[in-house]
């Protein structure tokens, strides 16, 4: 028979699969619902997760991370994430999108390694909402809306070369079921510790910070103005800023 804990832990599991899955799912249904349209409508949505993302860092994940620990912990963390993310990005730089009609099992190849990728660098991160989540659901709020906004983005790569290969329809669920899965995993983990261990949280917390930054300068912020161009991208870069900002006082 299951005991309560056991089942409390699945059930935050399945929460974490959840959080983590359904921002890639809407980033594939936005990738799929845009095909035709021109790339400055996806490079506008990059630029404004990039603003929120980046104003939930400063304003919550950071204090978060050093309210539950210190400073030094802190950046051994967010430079452990940082190199954490350089270290998956090697994946994505052996990975060439090719459009139709070249090559199609190539872009579903792309789609995959994305997946792979992003699964793992979206375990430590919900290791930290497992942690949150252990103290309370409020403390679990700022983490658990990253994750949504950052993963967004995320659906759009991972959505591009598989649509792009032909091979779409039932197989854009695959990157929620094991994007998910692997967030699900992290969630568990971090859940499992049953966390009196307010530094294990600031450290999880603080790595979870370094792979997002990574995603949101690199990933998602560099291609969307290289589209968009600097004034145009700052300001919806400065639109989604306003939005995590407002949004962040009226959670409050």
């Amino acid at each position: 028979m299951i005991s309560s804990e056991s089942m409390r832990l699945l059930t935050i599991a399945f929460i974490g699969s959840i959080i983590g899955g359904i921002g890639i799912q809407i980033g594939c249904v936005i990738a799929l619902l845009t095909k035709r349209l021109q790339n400055h409508f996806q490079a506008k949505m990059f630029m404004m997760c990039s603003g929120l993302l980046s104003v939930l860092i400063a304003l919550e994940l950071i204090p978060h991370a050093l309210e539950n620990g210190n400073p030094i912990l802190a950046m051994i963390g967010i430079a452990s994430g940082l190199t954490l993310a350089l270290l998956v990005h090697n994946l994505y730089d052996n990975v060439v999108i090719i459009s139709p009609p070249l090559l199609a099992d190539r872009a579903f190849q792309t789609s995959l390694l994305l997946c792979i990728a992003i699964a793992l660098h979206n375990i430590p991160a919900g290791a930290a909402i497992g942690l949150a989540l252990n103290q309370s659901v409020h403390e679990a709020i700022p983490i658990i809306s990253v994750m949504i906004l950052h993963s967004i983005p995320e659906g759009l790569l991972v959505a591009v070369p598989l649509i792009a290969s032909r091979k779409y329809g039932t197989a854009l669920l695959f990157p929620f079921l094991f994007i998910g899965s692997a967030t699900g995993l992290g969630v568990l983990s971090g859940a499992a510790l049953l966390l009196k261990y307010s530094h294990v949280y600031s450290f999880m917390l603080s790595i979870a910070i370094g792979v997002i930054m990574h995603l949101v300068c690199y990933e998602i912020t560099r291609p969307a103005l290289k589209s968009l161009g600097i004034r145009k991208g700052l300001l919806f870069f400065g639109l989604g800023g306003l939005l995590s900002y407002f949004g962040i006082h009226f959670l409050h």
